[in-house]
C-alpha cells in the first residue's frame, strides 16, 4: 500500500516522521497520536506517523523493527491515557535501505479526544 515516496515526504500537520523509536520519542508518541486523532488540520482524512526515516534528509535510517516494538506501539491505544480510544493501524514497511513503521491514525468521530484529561493537544505538546 505504501511506497518509498510516501514515507519520505515532507512533514506537515498530518504527517510526521522520526528516525528511531527511542525512549524520548516513545513518550511523545501517544501525544502525537492524540493530536492526529483530534483532526487539528480539519482534513477528515488519516494522519501518519512514520518511524525509521531521518528528519534531516527524509531517507530511511536503516533501522529494523522487531515484533515486540510493533506490539508496544499497537498497545498504546489501550493504556487508558487517550479517551475515547484512538483508531489507528501499525504497518511495517520493508525496503532494501531499511524498515519503517507507519502509524495511520483515523480522525475521531467524537472529538475532542483527551490525553490524561487534557482536551487540547497544544497544551500537551508545548
Amino acid at each position: 500500500m505504501f511506497d518509498i515516496n510516501f514515507i519520505t515526504q515532507d512533514e506537515s500537520e498530518y504527517f510526521e516522521r522520526k528516525e528511531w523509536l527511542d525512549e524520548k520519542y516513545a513518550n511523545k508518541l501517544p501525544k502525537a497520536i492524540w493530536a492526529l486523532a483530534n483532526n487539528l488540520s480539519g482534513r477528515q482524512e488519516p494522519g501518519y506517523l512514520v518511524i525509521g526515516v531521518r528528519d534531516a534528509d527524509g531517507q530511511l535510517s536503516g533501522v529494523t523493527f522487531n515484533d515486540e516494538q510493533i506490539r508496544q506501539v499497537t498497545e498504546l491505544r489501550s493504556s487508558g491515557k487517550i479517551q475515547p480510544l484512538p483508531c489507528y493501524t501499525v504497518e511495517k514497511f520493508c525496503h532494501p535501505d531499511g524498515e519503517a513503521l507507519i502509524i495511520q491514525v483515523t480522525p475521531s468521530d467524537a472529538p475532542p479526544v483527551r490525553y490524561d484529561g487534557l482536551t487540547t493537544p497544544q497544551d500537551c505538546l508545548r
